[in-house]
């Protein structure tokens, strides 16, 4: 879902953080995506950050993040795209 998610063009992205549910569902792919790729501990804990419940604070600095830098905080894509 990460590599599908940073695929996307910049606007594409930005609604996909701003429609209801929709939002919930991408913070969670990507950071558990990004957790798959490396199995780093960093990683496994914000994904269960923004699981439990820091998915709003989550929301609003990825919506952010992703304005000025076209993908998720801590979550680009170290393959290739």
């Amino acid at each position: 879902m990460l590599r599908w998610f940073n695929r996307r063009m910049r606007g594409i992205q930005i609604l996909f953080l701003l429609i209801p549910g929709m939002n919930f569902v991408m913070e969670i792919g990507t950071r558990w995506a990004k957790f798959g790729e490396n199995h780093h501990v960093g990683y496994l804990l914000l994904a269960l950050f923004t699981t439990i419940g820091g998915f709003s604070i989550m929301l609003l600095i990825d919506f952010f993040w992703c304005l000025f830098f076209h993908h998720p905080i801590l979550a680009v894509s170290d393959k290739k795209l």
